[in-house]
């Protein structure tokens, strides 16, 4: 909606629903063969924790614009309230010979830091903020097309980041890639690594360059 209109400045109120996506994944592997003169043997280790963050909300914001002969500027910001729905996959396995004679490699759940106690999905959705600043200039180089150059920085302030995610507390009794007994195994003591939502702050910035034809 106009609230000042006419040159050379004008400012509009904005309104509308923002939807954000944003998924990281973060993984690592291990492989530890043994060496000459030991027999030959396949001990590959992965871990990946996986994140996904969808944020839908209501935003509303401002919009304004100065032109001054043929150069103009224009800016905008925006805040966006909503609910930002979280999900993190943890995923992790071993392969190895060591446990059939150097055999066929078998498979087993579990990796170092993703491990039967935190594997599988885990889903929550909390309250988050939104905000966006973007500001351009240009120069008309006709009465129709203009050059501009332009900034802008996204904040989200509930985001789970995969790296956070990973407990570093480790109870080796439930998981073969420690070695030795060989599964199955009995978790023993406490259920470590466990899961629990760790939340932080996301931001990102871009600067965006481009030809505007008016028609």
């Amino acid at each position: 909606m106009r609230l000042l209109g006419g040159a050379p400045f004008q400012l509009d109120l904005l309104g509308g629903f923002r939807y954000l996506n944003l998924r990281e994944t973060y993984a690592f592997t291990t492989d530890s063969p043994d060496v000459p003169p030991r027999p030959p043997d396949v001990f590959r280790t992965r871990d990946e924790f996986e994140a996904r963050n969808e944020f839908l909300g209501a935003q509303v914001g401002a919009r304004a614009r100065g032109d001054w002969r043929r150069w103009f500027a224009s800016g905008a910001v925006k805040l966006a309230l909503g609910a930002m729905r979280q999900s993190v996959d943890v995923e992790g396995a071993l392969v190895t010979n060591d446990f059939n004679g150097f055999g066929a490699p078998q498979t087993f759940q579990g990796g170092y830091f993703a491990q039967p106690t935190n594997i599988g999905t885990h889903r929550r959705t909390v309250f988050a903020v939104v905000p966006e600043v973007g500001v351009d200039v240009g120069y008309r180089i006709t009465d129709a097309v203009s050059v501009f150059v332009g900034y802008t920085f996204l904040y989200a302030n509930r985001v789970a980041r995969p790296g956070e995610q990973i407990d570093r507390t480790i109870n080796p009794t439930q998981n073969a890639s420690f070695g030795a007994p060989p599964p199955p195994r009995t978790l023993v003591g406490p259920a470590r690594p466990g899961f629990s939502f760790a939340g932080s702050d996301f931001w990102a910035q871009g600067v965006n360059v481009g030809v505007a034809v008016r028609f």
